[in-house]
Order: C-alpha cells, then structure tokens, then sequence
C-alpha cells in the first residue's frame, strides 16, 4: 500500500507539472497602441487571461498619460494649470512651485545627472530649445548673438529645489525646464512597476524609440530589438536578445533641418548652444530606462574620450553602442555578447 500510494503521489504531481505547462503554453500576445508624451506608444503582454491583460494595458497607458499630463511643457488652458513643469516655468523670476513626487524626483535625478556629466545633461535647456524652434519645422540656425543672449537662461545652478515641500524654482525670469530628457524613460520604468503588479512577467514597450524588453517571448527566447540606421530609417544595423533591459537611442536624424549642406539637429550641447556633432547615434543599454535615456543624451553632448570615462564608472549600464559621423559602429561594454551587426550601410 505504501508503495501504491508513493506512486498516486507521483502519477498526481505529474498532472499537475502537465497541467501547468499546458497554462503556460496558452499564453497570448495582447497589444495597445496609443499616443502620448508626444509620440505613438506601443505595448504587447503576454498573458493567459483576456480581462486582466486588458486591465494591465488600460493602466499602462492611464500611467503614461499621467506622467504627460505632469511633464508637458507646452500645454495651454486648462492642461497648463495640470502641468507640474508648466507652473514651474511660468513662475519663474516670481515664487517656487509645489510639485508632484514623481515631477520632483526626475528633477532631482537630472540635477544629479548635470553634475555626473560635467553638464552634459541639462534639463534648463527651454529657451534655447525654443530659440532653435525644431518644434516649428526651422529651416535655419539662430544667429550668434541669439544664442549668446539665451544660454545665460540655461544656467542649471539657477535651478533651486526644497526636498522639505517637494518645490522648484527658477530663479531668473524666462527660464524653462524641459524634461525631454528624462520624461520618456522615467515613465517606462513607473509602467513596468504596473505591469508587474498585475502580474506580468512578459512584456515589450515601444515609447517611440525608448524600449523595455520585459521577460522573454512566447516562445521563451529572448525579445529581439533592432538598432535603426540613422541615415536610412528603414534599415538595422543591428540586432540585440534582451531580457529585462531597457534599449534607448539617440540620434541626429530625429528632428533636424540642412542648411548650407549642414545637418542641425534637436540634441543641444549646454555649452555651446548648438547641436551635438561627436556621433550619429548611441544605442544605451540598462536595466533601467530612466538611465538609459538621461546616458543616451548625456553621451550623444560628451566627448568620446569622457563619454568612456564616464561609463567605466557606471556598473549598471550593460554597454553602448555608438555610430561615429563617418559611420564606424564602436560597441562597449557586455554587448557584443548579444547584439548582431547586420551588416547594413551607414555612409556612402
């Protein structure tokens, strides 16, 4: 009897190992697009039930939205008044301003960041963003001077922050913050918080170019993620298997105009006013996206010979892969291990 019931204990445990792995194989992909933080933002889970996949999807994009809404520094009417950096910026020369804690925290983080980059990263870069106008379709750079009478206004030290209440303030009338930076990243991070407390352990998030790679396919490998080519968009130059990793990009082809045969384009270096010209792009790789996106831009403004510096002390960030202006592809770091070049063409 005894032998008997050692064998019903085992015949029970292996229904139950095959009963388990029929649940997991019944996993479905289920996907939400929607627009937010000025981009198209997608996102697939995997999950074997409908209601709660459903759920999780409608919290992601209520969290992103949440975060726009805080971040938005063109907002007019009434969606100013709910926009954290839109009171900051419009109080600036006049009074602090109280800010949610999440608004409070990824400024805290960039100021942190601006001394980590020796100013590389500058989140009081607004007027001079406005100056250049890449969000009117520019056709040619601010003179000299224009540039010389805003830089002054980007001055990061004139940005005071009290952890006691949570405020900001800019000193100096027609200061602005812009978050753009930092935005993206930190929020995706908050909304892989969401999807794991619904449960999901399998994810991909596209924010326009800031991925998250959550767990693993269907299938159980690993997600695949494509570099793009940043002078043909259609093309990848690379390909990386990522598991719970985020995947950022910087790039000069984004938002950018020619003039006189010279590419300008949105990404400012702090010190001189005018586009960043040491790469084409970097491709930043971390388990966090916060990160990610505050090093995708730092590193695009620094110098290579720092930018490296720099990464030699960051443990956190598994590598960087850099295209050069003449279209050299320099990889750092533990990528190699899983990324493939494909091959593809940068420079003619």
């Amino acid at each position: 009897m005894k032998h008997k019931g050692l064998l019903l204990v085992g015949l029970l445990c292996l229904i139950s190992l095959i009963f388990l792995t029929a649940c997991q194989k019944q996993e479905q992909e289920f996907e939400k697009s929607f627009l937010a933080m000025d981009t198209l933002i997608s996102v697939s889970v995997l999950s074997n039930d409908e209601a709660l996949a459903e759920e999780a999807l409608t919290a992601v994009e209520n969290k992103y939205m949440e975060i726009d809404v805080l971040t938005d520094r063109f907002a007019t009417g009434e969606d100013a008044q709910k926009s954290d950096i839109c009171c900051i910026n419009e109080a600036a020369g006049k009074n602090a301003v109280t800010v949610a804690p999440e608004v409070w925290e990824m400024i805290s983080l960039s100021l942190d960041w601006n001394q980590k980059t020796d100013g590389a990263f500058n989140i009081a870069l607004g007027p001079l963003m406005d100056l250049w106008g890449f969000g009117d379709n520019p056709t040619a750079p601010p003179t000299q001077s224009a540039i010389e009478q805003v830089l002054p206004l980007c001055n990061i030290d004139d940005v005071v922050t009290d952890q006691s209440n949570c405020s900001v303030y800019l000193k100096k009338r027609g200061m602005s913050l812009d978050l753009g930076g930092i935005a993206k990243g930190y929020a995706t991070d908050k909304v892989i918080e969401v999807l794991k407390s619904y449960g999901i352990q399998n994810a991909l998030i596209n924010a326009g170019g800031n991925v998250y790679a959550l767990g693993a396919r269907a299938s159980g490998d690993p997600w695949k993620v494509g570099v793009r080519n940043p002078r043909r968009s259609v093309d990848i130059i690379a390909k990386m298997d990522l598991s719970d990793l985020a995947v950022v990009t910087s790039a000069d082809d984004q938002r950018y105009f020619i003039d006189d045969g010279k590419r300008y384009h949105h990404i400012m270096d702090p010190k001189t006013g005018y586009p960043a010209n040491g790469h084409m792009s970097d491709t930043v790789v971390s388990a966090s996206s916060t990160l990610a996106d505050i090093l995708s831009t730092s590193l695009f403004v620094m110098p290579q010979d720092k930018a490296l510096a720099l990464l030699q002390q960051i443990s956190d960030v598994q590598g960087v892969l850099f295209v050069e202006p003449d279209g050299t592809i320099k990889i750092t770091g533990d990528l190699e291990a899983f990324t493939e070049l494909t091959g593809s063409k940068i420079v003619d």
